[in-house]
């Protein structure tokens, strides 16, 4: 009886103490995820600021090259360069303010 009493302490003991370190791995996954979570959204907002960028380089030369002729395709490249900028704008505002 006393030594099933001491099994049943012990096993009871190690289980707490697999409990705290169960929680302690879990805080520390939780936070890596946030940080490649942050990470990951950072090179989204980047790739999504490139792109808008390469747009407005591609007007500026293009709009240069070709003159008024092709005035709707500038407008069009503008247009996709302003919508990208409100994306990126939208998605600042939101990590930073909300």
């Amino acid at each position: 009886m006393r030594l099933k009493s001491d099994f049943e302490k012990e096993l009871a003991e190690l289980r707490r103490k697999y409990d705290v370190k169960f929680q302690e791995i879990e805080v520390e996954f939780q936070q890596t995820k946030k940080t490649l979570d942050t990470n990951l959204n950072t090179v989204y907002v980047n790739k999504i600021l490139a792109n808008a960028f390469k747009s407005k380089c591609l007007d500026l030369k293009v709009s240069g090259a070709l003159g008024v002729q092709h005035g709707m395709f500038v407008f069009h490249r503008h247009l996709s360069f302003n919508i990208a900028f409100t994306v990126l704008t939208w998605l600042i505002f939101n990590k930073y303010c909300s």
